[in-house]
């Protein structure tokens, strides 16, 4: 493409002619655009002749359009901007900030229903952590003593009498024996107990058989000892592993809960759900030996079904009081109330909210309104415009934009351009 001359004349319709030159006043040479139906571009020479091939072309109106445009629309884009600068960039501009007020209340809606309650059931198995540790104990068992003579026989306590096996057993009291009245013996039972800690001490019945310190006197144990254990170490299940395992099962519920109870939401109802009843049993309690345990989990949750938009016009109609009550005439609400519920009660199954809501209210400037603040700062200064406009209650703060050198703003309130600016929250 070329820029061409604004003087040069339109150039006619041309009808190509085979090596016949056309002559045109151009400054420079140039190249047109390419044409499809003409296979190839036309040359302009610097002289302001052009050639084209030696072959008959169709009539192409647009060749004489096309440097005419270019000529034409680059001017016109120059103006345009310089335009734009005078118009737009240097207008005085007034920047208003409005008030905004927050409104807070705390009230209480009735408003709601309950949800039948679900009960919902999770069962886990875990492995015991806890660490349990036990000593030796001793066997223990019964001894009796037999007495072939006419004359009682007493035995202290402690005395030892030996099982077969070698395990030494020791009495625990001090034992009488009856005087024997032929053909019967005086016997006697008393308690004892292996003097080894460990299973090797849980003697078999009748281990003991044998003259116990007098030859007339003679011991048998007629049951077998027991209780003796070695000592040794094992898992336990603790409070913790109960604990662990029914958070686990907990969480794993709230999903199917939260299922369960919105099934039974209708159409706009929102869930607002109480805290639920849960219980934990497990197989082992706290301190017994076990590898492995299980906790069974229920939970029994009840919820209220409302209507979130009914809550919330509410909510911007209390409000909306409060506004009316205390902020001056010319404020608005912006329309974005917030609701928190703080609590439910409930009483004869009827459901009652306690809401903190939230709204802003701005100070709206109407065209009107800005029409007559032009009227009214026009060839005023900055700090007379911020002076007068400050005293307005509904305006925050007030700036400037392209004043002229001596600060004041046009005296055509038509040339004043207001910006009525939002506040960022």
């Amino acid at each position: 493409m070329t820029h061409l001359d604004e003087e040069r004349p339109a150039i006619p319709h041309i009808q190509a002619v085979p090596a016949a030159p056309v002559t045109l006043p151009l400054p420079q040479t140039a190249i047109l655009p390419y044409y499809e139906d003409l296979g190839q571009a036309v040359i302009i020479d610097a002289d302001g002749s052009f050639s084209l091939p030696s072959q008959n072309y169709p009539n192409h109106p647009s060749l004489a359009i096309v440097p005419l445009l270019f000529g034409l629309l680059i001017p016109l884009a120059s103006i345009v901007l310089q335009l734009s600068l005078v118009f737009y960039g240097s207008i005085p501009t007034v920047y208003i900030l409005p008030k905004e007020q927050t409104i807070t209340a705390s009230t209480t809606f009735q408003q709601g229903r309950l949800v039948p309650s679900p009960t919902l059931t999770q069962s886990g198995v875990t492995r015991a952590t806890g660490k349990g540790h036990q000593n030796a104990t001793y066997a223990h068992g019964f001894i009796t003593l037999f007495n072939g003579t006419f004359t009682p026989v007493t035995l202290p306590a402690g005395t030892i009498i030996q099982a077969a096996n070698g395990v030494p057993t020791a009495t625990g009291r001090e034992a009488i024996v009856p005087a024997g009245n032929p053909p019967s013996y005086g016997q006697t039972t008393i308690s004892a107990h292996a003097t080894i800690a460990g299973t090797q001490g849980n003697i078999s019945a009748y281990a003991i058989n044998t003259p116990c310190c007098l030859p007339s006197v003679l011991a048998k144990n007629t049951t077998a000892f027991s209780g003796g254990a070695d000592a040794r170490d094992f898992t336990i299940v603790t409070a913790n592993d109960i604990a662990l395992l029914a958070a686990t099962l907990e969480q794993r519920l709230l999903h199917p809960m939260q299922a369960a109870l919105k099934a039974q939401l209708a159409e706009r109802e929102t869930l607002y759900t109480l805290p639920c009843r849960q219980t934990v049993q497990a197989d082992h309690h706290t301190g017994e030996e076990a590898t492995t345990f299980t906790v069974t989990v229920s939970a029994t949750c009840q919820a209220i079904a409302y209507d979130t938009a009914s809550l919330t016009h509410q909510a911007a109609n209390r409000l909306s009081t409060i506004a009316a009550d205390h902020l001056e005439a010319g404020y608005s609400d912006t329309g974005d109330t917030q609701t928190t519920i703080t609590s439910v009660t409930i009483q004869n199954g009827r459901v009652s909210f306690s809401v903190k809501c939230q709204g802003i209210w701005v100070y709206r400037i109407t065209t009107q309104t800005q029409q007559s603040i032009k009227s009214l700062i026009a060839g005023k200064t900055a700090a007379e415009v911020t002076r007068l406009l400050r005293t307005d209650s509904g305006i925050q703060a007030v700036s400037f934009d392209n004043l002229s050198e001596s600060g004041r703003l046009p005296k055509d309130p038509t040339t004043i351009r207001l910006t009525i600016l939002e506040s960022a929250r």
